[in-house]
């Protein structure tokens, strides 16, 4: 679990959209799910290493369940944290869409979410 404190903390340092996402790169080359998960239900809501840890947990769900694991995260979560986890879900939901329709779009989607999402952090 240190591992995944470590570039929890980076990515909340992270002072561009170029740089968080090379730090979400190298935490999704080595964390693991289930351990992604376990930090996102301890993690205190609405806090920011907990909104990182469901954008990597989003990566790491095989496409094929993440409606399902997020329509269950959002069941669950605490009012502060739903409406970070009904984006993630409806993203879930075009994505399987996307695949579904036009599967050679789905990784430039995949990229343009990933991108725009980080530049989002970063507005002033």
């Amino acid at each position: 679990m240190t591992s995944l404190s470590s570039y929890l903390e980076r990515l909340s340092a992270a002072a561009t959209a170029d740089e968080y996402l090379a730090i979400q790169r190298d935490c999704l080359a080595v964390a693991k799910e289930e351990e992604v998960l376990q930090t996102v239900r301890a993690a205190v809501t609405g806090e920011g290493g907990r909104l990182d840890s469901l954008q990597l947990l989003y990566w790491l769900t095989v496409p094929s369940h993440r409606v399902d694991r997020f329509q269950a995260l959002f069941e669950e979560a605490a009012e502060a944290d739903r409406e970070f986890v009904k984006a993630l879900l409806f993203r879930a939901i075009t994505e399987r869409t996307i695949r579904s329709s036009h599967p050679d779009r789905v990784e430039r989607y995949l990229e343009s979410v990933r991108a725009e999402f980080a530049k989002s952090l970063f507005v002033a």
